[in-house]
């Protein structure tokens, strides 16, 4: 066996415990990091050395499988005159979770020896459960491993092995996982109910998790700035669900398409759906856990919020919001408890702390983008409210 693809299943084995076998042309075993494994040898597998062949022979770059008992395999080739010469096949694993229910009938109806459905009852909860942005890497890397090629998350395939017909990468009907409902209905509900644990449930998505959104022949960009607006649009409409005023869900949607439409990079789309992410979660949060304002109040508080990198007057606020300033700024000195001009430089602050999580802006962009009257006044009230400067607290974010 390849000692990188080796090296390569032995630092993934350490996070995930799974296996890779080697195969001939011709589908059948020469070897695996694990020989001795019983329950991945047994029977009930026996098919993935087919599975390799048909997967293999359709398609030069990674594949990523679902077979008996709704294990996942990773499925690559060695190719000598592009012809696929050995054959690779890593797993079994499961995605996002594993479906009980699903696997004990289909044993159930099996047909296996008693000694070998206790074994795969036993056996199958115990198999690797990976999130598939995560297994998009794993193939990648072992791609890497075994052809010495660098490829991308829109090269790799996916497809249910049971499946009688595979596409064909000549004619372009290439196919793409997208996203399970019940893993975007979980992350929808939490930016529904402003919970933030979804920063950490995001972890495992990758922008690439929803497919292919463009014309195949498009340039990767596009394809994930596509992907990153059908992203921006359902966040936004799961915070109008959850409290956050239409009017401010839009003017955040528009703003959030204008930033994708402009950035030239990977990074620069990965930066602006970190932020997009953040800022709605935390926006119904906040609506969630905060005191019940007045309209007029909660009026100036939104309003305040969508203009952080404009010049902000009380007076305009008035004229916007169609009261006099006098009434606002007693209303919302008694409801908020600090005057307005207050309430601005606090909720400028917040949002510069926002942008250096989520960005490599600089300080002194940050300062000048949010009107602090200079970038040393700017260092102050950063350092009051969260104890450490602007650059301190964007290096250990």
């Amino acid at each position: 066996m390849n000692e990188k693809i080796y090296s390569i299943v032995d630092c993934i084995s350490s996070v995930h415990p799974i296996a890779l076998f080697e195969f001939d042309r011709d589908g059948t075993l020469l070897t695996s990091d694990q020989p001795d494994h019983r329950f991945v040898n047994s029977s009930a597998f026996s098919g993935v050395g087919r599975i390799a062949v048909r997967y293999a022979t359709a398609f030069s770059k990674p594949s990523i499988v679902s077979g008996a008992y709704h294990c996942t395999w990773i499925i690559d080739s060695l190719r000598v005159s592009d012809e696929p010469d050995r054959l690779y096949a890593f797993g079994p694993f499961y995605m996002d979770s594993y479906p009980e229910a699903e696997i004990k009938s289909e044993i159930r109806a099996a047909g296996l020896s008693s000694p070998e459905k206790r074994m795969m009852l036993e056996q199958l909860p115990k198999v690797s459960v990976i999130p598939f942005a995560t297994a998009m890497n794993y193939a990648i890397m072992i791609h890497y491993a075994i052809a010495g090629e660098k490829i991308s998350y829109v090269d790799l395939h996916h497809k249910d092995a049971s499946s009688p017909a595979i596409p064909k990468e000549e004619n372009g009907e290439t196919v793409t996982y997208h996203g399970t409902y019940d893993a975007e209905k979980q992350m929808l509900d939490m930016v529904r109910n402003g919970d933030l644990r979804l920063f950490d449930y995001l972890k495992q998505f990758e922008l690439s998790q929803v497919g292919v959104l463009a014309n195949t022949n498009s340039e990767p960009l596009r394809q994930i700035k596509n992907t990153t607006l059908v992203g921006i649009v359902l966040f936004s409409r799961a915070a109008i669900d959850g409290g956050l005023y239409p009017d401010t869900a839009m003017t955040l949607t528009d703003r959030y398409f204008q930033a994708v439409e402009a950035c030239r990079s990977f990074h620069e789309i990965g930066e602006i759906t970190g932020m997009m992410q953040e800022d709605f979660v935390t926006r119904v949060h906040k609506l969630r856990h905060q005191q019940g304002y007045t309209k007029p109040v909660q009026a100036m508080v939104d309003f305040i919020e969508l203009h952080l990198d404009e010049e902000i007057q009380l007076k305009q606020i008035a004229s916007e919001l169609g009261y006099t300033e006098y009434y606002l700024s007693r209303r919302f000195r008694n409801e908020v408890g600090i005057s307005v001009k207050q309430h601005i430089r606090d909720m400028r602050v917040e949002r510069a702390a926002f942008l250096l999580r989520n960005s490599s802006v600089s300080v002194k962009d940050v300062s000048e983008r949010l009107h602090f009257a200079s970038e040393s006044y700017f260092i102050d009230c950063f350092r009051q409210k969260y104890g450490v400067t602007p650059k301190v607290y964007q290096q250990s974010t």
